[in-house]
C-alpha cells in the first residue's frame, strides 16, 4: 500500500446513511465480516497522552486493510441505492401535495384569537426588571488604581482600556448617591495567598500547561487563579479600609 491510498483525494469520499434502511443494512454487514467488534475495541485518539494515542495508531494499522476492503465499492452501492430511494421518496411525497391528497387543514381561528395570542405572547416576553434603590444596602466598588491614566498605554500589545472614562462614571453616580467608589493599592494582591497570608506563590509549570494564571501556595498547599486570589485579597484590604483600620501589613510597600 502506498501513501497515495490513505491520502484523501476526488476518488475517497465519506459515506453517510442517513436511512433506517441502510443503517440496518451497514449494520449487518459488519456483524458477518467480523468489522463491528474491531470498531468496537478501538481506542480513543481523542486523548493527550503519548502513549494513549500511540496505542490507537497501532490498532489502527494493524487492522487498516481490513477496514479499507470493508469500506469500499460494496459500501459505496449501499449507500448510493438509499440515497435513490431516500429521493424517490421525496419526490413522491411532492407529487402528492400537489395533487392535493396531502394538504395542510387551514384553521378556524378568527381575528380576535390570533390578536388575543399575539397580545399573549408579548406579555411572557422577556423584559429587563428596572433598577430598584435601596436605603439600607449599597453597592460597593473596588477600583484598583494600577492603570489609572494609562487609557493609552499598551500592555503586551493590547490597549487598557477607557478605565478613566468608567471611573468618571463611577464617580458621578456615587455622586449621585447610587453606589459608593473605594480606590486601593493593589500592590502585592497578585503575589500573595488570600487563605495564609505567604507571599510566595509560584507559577505552576507542567509540560501540558503554558501560562501564569495558576499559582500554589507552598505554606498551605493550596492553587489559585491568578484573578481570583487578586480580587479577594482586593477584598480584604477594601473591607479593612472601610472599617477605618490601616492596610494589613501583609500588603503593605516596605519603607
Amino acid at each position: 500500500m502506498s501513501m497515495d491510498d490513505l491520502t484523501t483525494n476526488g476518488n475517497n469520499k465519506i459515506l453517510f446513511g442517513n436511512t433506517t434502511v441502510y443503517s440496518r443494512k451497514l449494520e449487518s454487514r459488519k456483524q458477518r465480516s467480523g468489522i463491528l467488534p474491531i470498531e468496537t475495541n478501538m481506542p480513543t485518539s481523542k486523548t493527550a497522552s503519548p502513549d494513549s494515542y500511540h496505542e490507537h495508531i497501532s490498532y489502527m494499522l494493524t487492522h487498516l486493510n481490513k477496514l479499507l476492503m470493508f469500506y469500499g465499492g460494496a459500501t459505496a452501492r449501499c449507500h448510493g441505492t438509499a440515497k435513490y430511494n431516500k429521493s424517490k421518496r421525496k419526490k413522491r411525497q411532492r407529487k402528492n401535495v400537489k395533487r392535493g391528497e396531502k394538504k395542510k387543514k387551514k384553521s378556524n381561528m378568527d381575528k380576535k384569537e390570533y390578536a388575543k395570542l399575539d397580545t399573549t405572547a408579548k406579555k411572557l416576553k422577556w423584559k429587563p426588571l428596572p433598577f430598584r434603590e435601596e436605603k439600607e444596602n449599597c453597592p460597593l466598588v473596588i477600583f484598583g488604581d494600577g492603570v489609572f491614566g494609562k487609557d493609552m498605554v499598551k500592555l503586551k500589545n493590547l490597549r487598557c482600556g477607557v478605565v478613566g472614562k468608567l471611573y468618571l462614571t463611577l464617580k458621578k453616580r456615587e455622586a449621585a448617591g447610587e453606589l459608593i467608589v473605594l480606590t486601593i493599592d493593589e500592590f502585592k494582591t497578585s503575589k500573595t495567598c488570600s487563605s495564609c497570608f505567604d507571599n510566595n506563590l509560584g507559577i505552576v509549570k507542567t509540560p501540558y500547561f503554558k501560562g501564569n494564571s495558576v499559582l500554589a501556595c507552598p505554606k498551605c498547599k493550596n492553587v489559585w487563579q491568578r484573578d481570583v486570589n487578586a480580587a479577594i485579597n482586593t477584598m480584604t484590604i477594601s473591607r479593612a479600609v472601610w472599617m477605618g483600620e490601616e492596610r494589613p501589613e501583609v500588603y503593605r510597600r516596605s519603607k
